[in-house]
């Protein structure tokens, strides 16, 4: 079903076993509907001189000859639109693209928007941004949060992930079987995995026949947090005598992915990371029935309904850091168990909902709106700064914004980040400063863009649109 449209992507698989799930399905559904042409991940490293995070004083004085560089790169691979999917070179793309006015439209996804590195990273390339550009934000929360950085985002295409998943009848037929629960993703304090390990001891006190697994890799910002957490779990499970309860299974992937949502009764997500922004592993789900607990965090709230396919735990943010209540969280998840009928209802309103997330129903606008902007930049109407943010006076203003303090910017950040903790902060400065602070600390800093993230169980209810 290709559309004409030649698409450059940057091949090889992403670190993360959680990412490179996104992005293999993401890419396969793409592949459907446009041309798709691999540049080896070295060679774009090699262009860009290898990690210029190391250095973006040094990438932006040399950035017009990468530019020419980068023109050269499209030439020969025949691309004017590039899947920029190595997110850590997409503002040095941008930097190079702008100094030496490359005719490329970018096309990336906005995987993350409140974490530290990623809310830095926007910061810094709000001036960057093209009207030829194609963002992507899987959800309304995602983009609410880009535009209380930047009104350069206010053109984000809304637009769901997908996923090729034909919907599975997983094998639950024994009504009196130990229950089983998964939750699965990375594990990091930011999903509260502690918590749930607190829930489940307390639903196994009513409820005996439950088993849990969790499936994942640690993750964190230094290996000193990630052992740390990993210490804290383990304590956690000594210490309720869950060791004959709980298994954690590592990452997974391929079958044995599909084995564990295929045995599941219901999948539990209680993150409150702020750099959630889809909650991938509830379309999946979907595409397997199984019904859902999870907080009333981010979009979670806008790919499930709480009452039909999901129960959802409020979330506080009235304090420095969002809580989520554990006895709630356990009276909801006993009621489920404890409800054969209702997890019946369930699964059958998740296998309904999977629909409005294959690649027939997303792909084929995205694909109209690339191949429009690839139209444009060939006549020569998009080659230029967007409209709303971006520098008009070509690359040397483009540079004299991107080493200016935001506070300076009015055109470019909204009065909330022009007064907030990087307003003496300039686009390359950011891009230079690490990302290392601790959650406790991080998540007061970043309420001000992202504070419309939780919502109280009461609240979800009430929630509407639906991705």
């Amino acid at each position: 079903m290709s559309s004409g449209l030649r698409i450059g992507y940057i091949g090889g698989q992403a670190g993360r076993v959680n990412e490179r799930a996104i992005d293999s399905e993401w890419v396969g559904a793409l592949g459907e509907y446009a041309e798709l042409v691999p540049i080896p991940p070295l060679k774009l490293m090699k262009w860009a001189g290898g990690d210029p995070s190391r250095d973006p004083a040094g990438f932006l004085a040399k950035a017009e000859a990468k530019g020419q560089a980068l023109a050269e790169l499209c030439t020969q691979y025949g691309v004017s639109t590039l899947y920029a999917n190595l997110t850590p070179l997409i503002p040095y793309l941008m930097l190079a693209r702008g100094r030496a006015e490359v005719p490329l439209n970018l096309f990336f996804l906005a995987h993350s928007v409140g974490s530290e590195w990623w809310m830095k990273q926007w910061l810094a390339m709000a001036p960057l941004l093209r009207e030829g550009d194609t963002l992507l934000c899987a959800t309304d929360t995602a983009k609410e949060a880009l535009q209380a950085l930047s009104p350069a985002y206010a053109g984000a295409f809304r637009a769901p992930l997908c996923i090729r998943t034909e919907p599975a009848k997983p094998l639950r037929t024994e009504a009196n079987r130990v229950k089983q629960l998964l939750c699965m993703g990375r594990l990091e304090d930011v999903k509260n995995v502690h918590v749930l390990l607190e829930v489940f001891h307390a639903v196994r006190a009513a409820y005996r026949d439950v088993h849990l697994s969790v499936a994942g890799e640690y993750t964190g910002r230094t290996p000193e947090q990630i052992a740390a957490y990993r210490s804290l779990l383990e304590e956690k499970v000594e210490a309720y005598g869950l060791q004959d309860s709980v298994t954690f299974t590592g990452p997974v992937s391929g079958e044995a992915k599909d084995a564990l949502f295929r045995s599941a009764d219901v999948l539990l997500n209680f993150s409150t990371d702020p750099g959630e922004t889809f909650g991938y592993n509830l379309i999946e789900a979907k595409a397997w029935g199984l019904p859902v607990l999870c907080t009333a965090w981010d979009g979670f709230r806008e790919l499930v309904t709480d009452g039909r396919d999901a129960v959802l735990v409020g979330v506080d943010w009235s304090g420095p850091c969002p809580q989520i209540d554990p006895a709630e969280a356990s009276a909801k998840l006993l009621g489920l168990l404890q409800d054969e009928l209702r997890l019946a209802a369930m699964r059958v309103e998740a296998l309904a909902g999977i629909g409005r997330y294959a690649p027939a129903q997303v792909m084929p606008r995205l694909a109209a709106r690339l191949a429009e902007r690839e139209a444009a930049l060939r006549d020569g109407r998009a080659a230029g700064p967007g409209p709303q943010g971006a520098p008009a006076g070509g690359p040397a203003t483009g540079a004299a914004v991107f080493q200016r303090p935001l506070a300076d910017s009015p055109a470019l950040y909204t009065p909330a980040v022009r007064s907030g903790v990087f307003a003496s902060q300039t686009p390359l400065s950011l891009l230079a400063s690490r990302s290392e602070t601790p959650y406790e600390a991080w998540m007061p800093l970043c309420r001000p863009y992202i504070a419309h993230f939780a919502t109280t169980a009461a609240g979800a209810e009430l929630t509407t649109g639906k991705v």
